[in-house]
């Protein structure tokens, strides 16, 4: 029974390491490809667009028919006479055009590439997936760095109230900074609560971007760099291999071939019917064969064909003229988005470098003050409660920038990151 217990702790001990395994952002990327219902969407539609492409080779239905041809109401003139053989025949006719070879040959290209617009769509769709579980993940890292400091000051303050209190009951200090330090300590801990609810919700954004159990536990890899995006904005071309530009290229190249298209039924078709008459009371068997041609670009029945292909002349400019609009907003928009970025680097530079060295400094001078009784316990809270805000702004400044990169990211749809 005891060995039995024992395993079963081994094993409740090795799924919650199992469920607690730190997820990188790379594998969130390849489980959302894998599972994600949206792309299969895509992937479905493009198979469907070239499965529809194959009919554009096949041949109009042959027409079978027949019937009594020129007979006589008056039965009794089917049968022959003397004088006369009989009125009146049976026909049986068969009937077949032949497509225009060039004409399938253009609907086939036109089928085709509505499955490339369909297939030149996932990129985006994955990009934009990626960027709300690359966001949430990014929150969860600086939700890390949150805890740490929570925790870190939480000693900090546990400390600092034992030392109020001592002081306190020996008549060193008064009961006023006590009940402070602790209400300081109350709030952390309600913070820190917050924060557990927060990171909760951003995992199981992560987990619903995945189709995961909303539940499943996770750990994140806190490692981050910024991403040099220099290039990118200097890259004229960087935003024309982004999907939405693509989608708008293919749906133009979709349009010339519709085009193409639609001229092409123009050509003239040719078929071949055949028909075969048996005639009554003595009349001779006989045939016809004749060959038949279909003329669509007359005037009167190519009308609908022209205006189609003339009216998918002006699409393609307003087209082109989206693509044009989608180029500058992205750009306009990449820019102000990574000047902001640039002075969010700076801003943590500054406290990195001096701001919160300067007031850390100030804390450890304080803290050995009060350890000497050369400062109150008050001025040690107020150098304290300076740097917890400091580094609570850092930590702020940093989640913004960390939700640039990933807009940023997006815009360019650097799906590897």
């Amino acid at each position: 029974m005891k060995k039995i217990f024992f395993f079963s702790i081994l094993i409740f001990a090795g799924l919650s390491v199992r469920a607690q395994e730190t997820l990188p952002l790379s594998a969130i990327k390849d489980i959302i490809l894998q599972n994600h219902p949206s792309l299969k969407m895509v992937e479905a539609s493009y198979r469907a667009a070239e499965v529809k492409a194959e009919g554009a080779y096949s041949w109009m239905a042959p027409e079978f028919g027949a019937g009594f041809f020129q007979t006589p109401y008056n039965a009794g003139k089917w049968k022959s006479t003397a004088d006369m053989p009989g009125m009146g025949m049976f026909m049986i006719s068969a009937e077949q055009m032949f497509p225009n070879k060039k004409a399938q040959e253009a609907e086939h290209a036109f089928l085709k590439s509505t499955g490339a617009i369909e297939i030149e769509k996932k990129p985006g769709m994955l990009s934009n997936l990626l960027t709300t579980a690359r966001t949430a993940y990014y929150n969860l890292i600086v939700a890390e760095k949150r805890t740490g400091l929570y925790n870190e000051n939480e000693k900090l303050l546990e400390f600092m109230i034992q030392s109020a209190e001592i002081r306190y009951r020996n008549n060193l200090g008064n009961i006023n900074s006590y009940y402070k330090l602790k209400a300081a300590l109350a709030k952390l801990k309600t913070a820190e609560a917050v924060l557990s609810a927060h990171q909760a919700q951003q995992q199981t954004v992560i987990n619903n971007t995945m189709m995961r159990e909303e539940t499943t536990a996770f750990n994140v890899d806190t490692i981050f760099s910024w991403y040099p995006f220099e290039t990118l904005l200097t890259d004229e071309d960087a935003l024309t291999k982004t999907s939405e530009y693509r989608v708008l290229e293919k749906t133009i190249a979709a349009n010339n071939l519709e085009q193409q298209a639609e001229l092409a039924a123009l050509k003239p078709q040719y078929g071949i019917k055949y028909e075969h008459m048996a005639g009554f009371g003595r009349q001779p068997q006989m045939f016809s064969l004749m060959a038949m041609v279909k003329l669509p670009l007359a005037k009167w029945s190519a009308k609908m064909n022209r205006a189609k292909a003339e009216s998918i002349t002006y699409e393609n400019q307003g087209l082109q003229s989206q693509q044009r609009a989608y180029i500058n907003a992205e750009r306009g928009k990449s820019r102000s988005l990574f000047a902001e970025l640039q002075g969010i680097k700076n801003e943590l530079k500054m406290y990195d470098d001096e701001i919160i060295p300067a007031l850390h400094k100030n804390l450890q001078t304080l803290q050995i003050s009060y350890e000497q009784n050369k400062a109150e316990i008050s001025e040690l809270y107020d150098a304290w409660q300076s740097l917890l805000d400091a580094r609570m702004d850092y930590l702020d400044t940093l989640a913004r920038g960390m939700t640039i990169q990933s807009e940023l990211l997006n815009i360019f749809q650097m799906v590897d990151l």
